[in-house]
């Protein structure tokens, strides 16, 4: 693929500020990319090509050719719907970003975690209990659903 990318007259290749990251795998290829590009995800857009069996987030019925002729034309979309973002407050005011790839899960917790939990700064729950599993639609499907949680719909 970098040989192909290198060849082409429209693409070029930046290892430290990509626009654009293409893992070619399987989806644990894809999370690894977002991973690595963390601190600059919101604005490197992300395309996953599957070789393996299982991919949720990967594309495979594309050649090189054609998603090298896609990339250029802006017509594969970006995945970047995985991230979840959770600010926590803590009694004292010390305030923490989180960001997660699929869900963010606080628990396991030796006593009791009571929370006042925002969605889009409205109050939406006070919570009590061990643990708490904030998911995205796609992050639904995996620990959040082996936890007894309800499967999301993406709209």
């Amino acid at each position: 693929m970098r040989e192909a990318i290198e060849a082409s007259s429209v693409l070029q290749i930046d290892d430290e500020n990509p626009d654009i990251v293409i893992a070619i795998g399987g989806d644990e290829t894809l999370m690894s990319a977002f991973h690595k590009y963390f601190d600059q995800i919101d604005h490197i857009g992300f395309v996953g090509i599957h070789t393996g069996h299982l991919g949720f987030y990967t594309w495979h019925e594309l050649t090189i050719e054609k998603i090298i002729e896609t990339l250029s034309q802006d017509k594969i979309p970006m995945t970047a719907d995985s991230l979840v973002q959770a600010t926590v407050t803590l009694e004292n005011g010390e305030e923490t970003v989180l960001t997660g790839l699929n869900e963010i899960t606080f628990g396991r917790s030796i006593q009791t975690i009571k929370a006042d939990v925002y969605l889009n700064k409205q109050l939406f729950e006070r919570f009590n209990g061990d643990g708490l599993c904030v998911s995205t639609p796609t992050g639904s499907t995996a620990y959040n659903k082996s936890l007894g949680g309800r499967r999301l719909s993406d709209t």
